[in-house]
């Protein structure tokens, strides 16, 4: 099956084109496009129309004068099913352009991968993320962090909760930079557990990060803020919660129990969020496929 990521050109998308390459005997094709660049609009169409695609993958923002506008994603529709997925559905922001897309019915499905935001799409699902770094497990008696953060800290309540974590010595941040996903994954792979904030960007609503995901395909166990919507993936059970009590969690839980703990939650996304499952699931009764 030929696919086309018609996608800006970030490491955020990697793991998720790698999610689909993963598993799939042809990788997919990447039309890359410049969020806030100059607006390629007629060369997309060129490119897209030339590779004759089985279906077609467009990963959007929220702003900029780089995205193809309605009209050019109306015309891609044309010659293969379009699919948007959407990394922050579950944040406000996003609700009027989803609801303009609907509206001038621009795609097939409307797939909101943040685990949240299911009145404003199609179908509500989880991040489908590359699996081939996470291939070399690392055992427990070669993590050496018990608690690790790994993603921007920025302001707010996400600097709120790592910041006095981190200077108590309970928590090791890794803070997002130019590495690559692998070298991000190596951090993973040190850590018993990760901790999350499962804040939007709007600091508004909450959704699942792809963070949780990653953290179970690393083998390490999850704390996850209280409310968070991933007790709506996962039983409740499977990873640990803080509100307002993450240092004393830290300092009480111990390697066994989180160990334990990593192992179940684990088993559970490979079961249920391989990124096979979740393509297959997006594509499910679109036409033509």
């Amino acid at each position: 099956m030929r696919v086309v990521f018609v996608s800006p050109p970030t490491n955020d998308v990697d793991k998720i084109v790698g999610g689909w390459d993963c598993w799939n005997e042809e990788p997919a094709i990447r039309i890359p496009y410049v969020q806030h660049g100059i607006p390629d609009d007629e060369n997309i169409l060129m490119q897209v129309k030339a590779l004759q695609p089985d279906a077609i993958f467009y990963v959007g923002a929220v702003a900029g004068k780089g995205l193809p506008d309605v009209k050019t994603l109306c015309k891609l529709r044309l010659i293969a099913p379009l699919i948007h997925l959407c990394c922050d559905g579950g944040d406000h922001p996003w609700w009027p352009v989803l609801d303009n897309y609907t509206e001038s019915r621009c795609f097939d499905r409307q797939v909101s991968i943040d685990g949240a935001g299911k009145d404003h799409v199609d179908l509500v699902t989880l991040t489908p993320i590359d699996l081939r770094p996470y291939e070399t497990r690392i055992q427990p008696d070669g993590r050496t962090i018990k608690c690790g953060f790994a993603g921007n800290i920025g302001s707010g309540h996400r600097r709120d909760l790592i910041k006095p974590l981190e200077n108590a010595g309970w928590v090791v941040p890794r803070l997002r930079d130019g590495s690559s996903y692998a070298d991000y994954v190596g951090f993973l792979f040190k850590c018993h557990m990760i901790i999350n904030s499962a804040i939007t960007g709007s600091t508004k609503h909450m959704h699942v990060k792809g963070r949780v995901l990653e953290s179970a395909f690393a083998g390490c166990a999850l704390m996850e803020m209280a409310g968070a919507p991933t007790k709506e993936w996962f039983p409740e059970q499977l990873f640990f919660i803080h509100d307002g009590d993450a240092a004393e969690r830290i300092q009480a839980l111990t390697i066994e129990k989180i160990t334990n703990q990593a192992t179940v939650f684990s088993e559970y996304a490979l079961s249920r969020y391989h990124p096979k499952i979740i393509y297959r699931q997006i594509l499910g009764g679109v036409r033509a496929i």
